[in-house]
């Protein structure tokens, strides 16, 4: 688990280098003059998404719709839709 921490009169949390190296992002230790540009987007009350603009050089920023978090969320809302309306139609 990662804490919030005050940065410059801001909220900093940090990612778990064991992370950032599955995903390919750095090697082992981050390189003498890392940067990574980020896009923070507020989901809700307590809730918030990270993507990491992509590197190849046109810095596009993920779409929010791939982002696996979300299209889980999105599912499991289909899923508890489609629960409902078979209760529904079996009453």
């Amino acid at each position: 688990m990662q804490s919030l921490q005050v940065h410059n009169k801001s909220g900093q949390v940090t990612l778990p280098k064991s992370d950032l190296r599955r995903d390919g992002i750095i090697e082992d230790d981050f390189p003498s003059g890392f940067e990574q540009q980020c896009v923070v987007d507020r989901l809700g009350r307590g809730q918030f998404l990270v993507r990491l603009v992509n590197v190849n050089g046109e810095g596009d920023v993920p779409d929010l719709l791939e982002a696996d978090a979300v299209q889980r969320a999105a599912m499991q809302l289909l899923l508890d839709d489609d629960h409902h309306r078979v209760e529904l139609e079996l009453d």
